[in-house]
């Protein structure tokens, strides 16, 4: 692995870890502008899905329809 390549993965595990930390920030790095949201009733759009990615992550654990989306984002 090149250092170049190295950097990059290290640089995806670090916006990974900050995220699952609950950073939505990070979001702001690794989401395009035309991101294109294609589950029903989700919003597309950088704005529009950070912002419902972070109020969905202020919820009480559980009651969140998200969940499993939330631990897709990053992958």
């Amino acid at each position: 692995m090149t250092n170049s390549a190295l950097a990059e993965r290290n640089r995806r595990l670090i916006q990974h870890a900050e995220f699952a930390a609950g950073n939505t920030d990070v979001l702001h790095s690794v989401v395009h502008e035309d991101f294109i949201e294609h589950s029903p009733g989700n919003p597309s759009g950088k704005a529009a899905f950070i912002e419902y990615i972070s109020a969905a992550r202020s919820r009480p654990p559980g009651s969140s329809p998200t969940r499993n989306m939330l631990s897709c984002t990053t992958g």
